[in-house]
């Protein structure tokens, strides 16, 4: 990571958190290169944390989890929507807070280490990043999109490669923001379609309620129509006396 700070609030450390694991914090960019000659301290062999093979002991389970159906089911479909950007998908034990997390599934090339060949235009440093993928069963995101994937698969969708594009970021391995600016304004309006959907004249009136005066109440006699709770919100804020007065 860039820093401790970088570190502590990344996805990594919520698995050894939640087990009073300690961990050795290394940020400097020689760190790297000395922990992979040294590999071994005190009889006890050094594992980056963000490391693809990390095994850690099961914490108690907690309700409101997907089913291990439900997990096989969502796993198979983030393979299946994210294509040849995941190597697999799996249920993760080391995530308590976090959504999801990505590591890398080259084995040989570290993040750090690809930037660095990056930087020296060294062959192979171009190839598209693949990782694997680890989700947290737990975390109300996934369990919204284990739903979302079939009343709205389109949004889904969506959701998905931005779940993966944040773990990419937490991962440092994030090479391209342009796609995910598009898609987190794509995100955007579909919240503000359905909201206006859901709630009609009333998103109109919450948004608009500190508009001048004038123009507040031409939006309001633009809308087909009007509930008798939004009128009387009108009337308050305009300080009309009847519910006529108040779109008048």
């Amino acid at each position: 990571g860039a820093s401790r700070a970088a570190i502590e609030s990344g996805p990594y450390l919520e698995g050894f958190k939640a087990r009073n694991i300690e961990v050795l914090f290394c940020y400097e960019p020689v760190d790297e290169y000395v922990m992979n000659n040294v590999r071994e301290f005190d009889g006890k062999k050094l594992t980056a944390a963000d490391h693809a093979d990390v095994k850690l002991s099961d914490l108690p389970q907690t309700e409101g989890a997907l089913s291990e159906s439900e997990i096989k089911a969502v796993s198979e479909w983030l393979k299946t929507t994210l294509g040849d950007r995941v190597t697999e998908v799996k249920a993760s034990d080391r995530l308590v807070d976090s959504p999801a997390l990505a590591t890398n599934s080259d084995k040989f090339m570290s993040p750090h280490m690809r930037r660095m060949m990056k930087a020296m235009n060294k062959d192979g440093a171009d190839t598209p990043v693949k990782v694997n993928l680890e989700i947290n069963p737990r975390h109300a995101v996934i369990k919204r999109l284990a739903e979302t994937r079939t009343a709205s698969p389109e949004k889904a969708q969506l959701v998905a490669e931005q779940i993966l594009v944040n773990a990419l970021i937490s991962a440092g391995l994030l090479e391209d923001s342009t796609a995910m600016v598009k898609r987190l304004y794509r995100l955007l309006e579909s919240v503000y379609r359905k909201r206006n959907e859901e709630y009609g004249s009333t998103a109109i009136l919450f948004s608009c309620s500190m508009a001048p005066l004038p123009y507040f109440r031409l939006i309001m006699k633009m809308t087909m129509h009007i509930d008798e709770d939004v009128l009387d919100r009108v009337m308050k804020i305009t300080g009309a006396k009847t519910k006529t007065d108040a779109v008048e």
